[in-house]
């Protein structure tokens, strides 16, 4: 078992990982010291321009099955909003790349990883100059080859976002809850920076579902993309209300569910160390808008754990869909122990004897949030497409599941980049502060 590869965030495929001596267990950012905080960098943290949120620097923590801690090296990528790359070289200057990794072992007894590692960014070998999205990429030293891959958003508080979050409703498929949200994003900017011209995109997002963006933007090559990865296509206006201000809004999209709760921190009834996977005591049913628990909006909570509980814990996740058919679509598990990432190794497979879904993996012990999605894996780019968690899930209004909206102003600097300014986020019950 201790070769058992887990992808969580976004990891290398396992040929890659295969031609290593040690593993990569999970990568993750997020703000400051909070595990629990999006990765959104303050450029300029005591500046008085416009309120943001963010923090005054982000980490980035992995986990690693090794002999002794590897030799990793963090380089860094500007993207688009729809994070493909930028291609510019001049926005990379100050980021080359850092080694200032802290190393800290596993736990005795750990069967998993061996060694936790944390990266704080900005440090004294590298600088985030420039604000707009970032790709860390991460590779072992003397190898062009990356070995794992994480996001965080760096924001220059150059304008306001006010976020809102209203009940609505879409048309959904049979015997589907169609209840929806509407969310809006009014953005003002002071006098210096043009609204009609170069404030072009807002990409609103699920709190720590960074790979899920809705995109609504002037720009059509930033909106084509995103419009593959899910099955109910969503639409995005733009109105232009009062001087120095723009209203974007993303329309009439399925409200999905509260999350279901994994809490993987009782020992009793997960014991550490085990070797087999622990099977759930009761299969998950599916809901169709129904929820028991309150969710964590997201997170991944381990920070509570006793040292000698900071492992992986083996399980076998069991979906039961209560004797209907196989469903021709594929079905997947995201959440916060993969990054909210749908991936063919989270993908569950259905058997025929049992009439189960199933799918065994390593999760890391805490608290999470998760889902179950249907999709379609393409096997060119090993991205899942069509996604929808209407099947499984269903919709409901009733969740406290918080919407992030980040604001992109087009600078003319260095041929032109599309600069963070501002970030917003609400949900249905009011909007977030600072």
């Amino acid at each position: 078992m201790r070769g058992m590869n887990i992808a969580l965030a976004l990891l290398v495929p396992a040929s890659a990982l295969a031609q290593q001596l040690w593993l990569l267990r999970s990568i993750r950012m997020y703000g400051g010291e909070d595990e629990t905080a999006p990765p959104v960098l303050l450029l300029s943290p005591d500046a008085q321009t416009a309120p943001s949120m963010g923090f005054p620097f982000v980490t980035l923590e992995v986990d690693v099955d090794a002999s002794v801690p590897p030799a990793l090296i963090a380089r860094f990528v500007h993207c688009r909003p729809d994070w493909s790359e930028s291609g510019n070289v001049f926005l990379s200057f100050g980021a080359a790349g850092t080694s200032l990794f802290s190393w800290e072992p596993a736990p005795s007894g750990s069967r998993f990883y061996s060694y936790r590692g944390r990266l704080r960014i900005p440090n004294p070998q590298v600088t985030i100059p420039y604000a707009g999205n970032w790709k860390l990429l991460l590779f072992e030293r003397g190898s062009e080859q990356p070995v794992g891959e994480a996001r965080f958003f760096a924001v220059q508080p150059q304008a306001v976002c006010r976020v809102s979050v209203y009940s609505d409703l879409y048309t959904a498929p049979p015997g589907i809850s169609p209840a929806a949200v509407t969310v809006e994003a009014v953005v003002s900017v002071p006098p210096e920076l043009s609204a009609d011209q170069r404030l072009q995109t807002v990409v609103f997002y699920r709190r720590h579902r960074w790979f899920e963006p809705y995109i609504v933007s002037h720009d059509r090559t930033l909106t084509a993309g995103t419009q593959r990865l899910y099955r109910t296509p969503y639409r995005g206006s733009i109105a232009g209300m009062l001087p120095g201000a723009k209203l974007f809004r993303l329309e009439r999209i399925p409200a999905q569910n509260e999350y279901r709760v994994l809490d993987l921190s009782n020992p009793t009834q997960f014991p550490p160390y085990t070797s087999s996977p622990l099977r759930f005591p009761l299969a998950d049913l599916r809901r169709n808008g129904s929820f028991w628990d309150w969710a964590d909006d997201g997170a991944a909570v381990t920070s509570h754990l006793a040292p000698y509980l900071q492992d992986y814990v083996p399980l076998e996740f069991v979906l039961d869909p209560e004797g209907a058919p196989p469903l021709p679509s594929e079905v997947f598990v995201v959440g916060s122990f993969n990054g909210w990432r749908a991936s063919a190794e989270w993908r569950l497979s259905y058997d025929p004897e049992e009439r189960l879904y199933r799918l065994r993996q390593l999760v890391r012990r805490g608290r999470h949030n998760y889902l179950y999605a249907t999709g379609y894996l393409n096997a060119d780019t090993g991205s899942v497409e069509s996604l929808s968690f209407e099947e499984w899930e269903g919709n409901t209004t009733s969740t406290r599941i918080s919407f992030w909206a980040f604001v992109y102003y087009r600078f003319p600097d260095f041929g032109g980049y599309d600069a963070l300014i501002a970030v917003g986020a609400a949900n249905l019950q009011g909007p977030l502060q600072p």
